[in-house]
């Protein structure tokens, strides 16, 4: 089973693939949730479930994409269905949370699928996992792949 969020916004797609576990663990947390977290104080930010969700949010923003939508998708074998996943979402993006147990699954599914792939750790902060040419002209900054990448909290 594994958690994905999907965003969608015209000439880029983010597929956030935020767990791949045969459990949902942390990601069962919802926005609802983060919102109200935040409401309660600054708590919220030594949870590492809710500041990795602001940085999924952070990144959202930051390409002006609409709050994702979360799906739970279940078969065997995941990494299959992950890349299945993504071809059917046509992400340009995927966003892993850090998990030593993935690295694997993360490598085999950068060599099949042609996108931007970056994880996220429990900082909040992304790192990059693999970054495609800038062929469309998309992103004109003139910086390193990672100056459209966020800044952690």
């Amino acid at each position: 089973m594994f958690s994905s969020y999907k965003v969608y916004n015209p000439g880029l797609h983010f597929a956030f693939l935020v767990s791949a576990k045969t459990w949902q663990g942390i990601w069962a947390v919802g926005f609802e949730e983060l919102a109200m977290a935040k409401e309660q104080g600054d708590g919220w930010r030594s949870d590492s479930k809710y500041v990795k969700l602001q940085a999924i949010l952070d990144l959202c923003k930051r390409f002006g994409v609409n709050v994702p939508q979360k799906e739970v998708v279940m078969g065997y074998p995941l990494k299959l269905m992950v890349v299945e996943k993504l071809t059917s979402l046509n992400a340009s993006w995927v966003v892993f949370e850090s998990n030593r147990h993935q690295r694997r699954d993360m490598e085999f599914i950068a060599d099949k699928f042609p996108c931007n792939m970056v994880m996220i750790n429990e900082n909040g902060e992304l790192v990059i996992i693999k970054m495609q040419p800038l062929t469309s002209g998309e992103f004109t900054s003139g910086g390193s792949p990672a100056s459209i990448l966020p800044s952690p909290l």
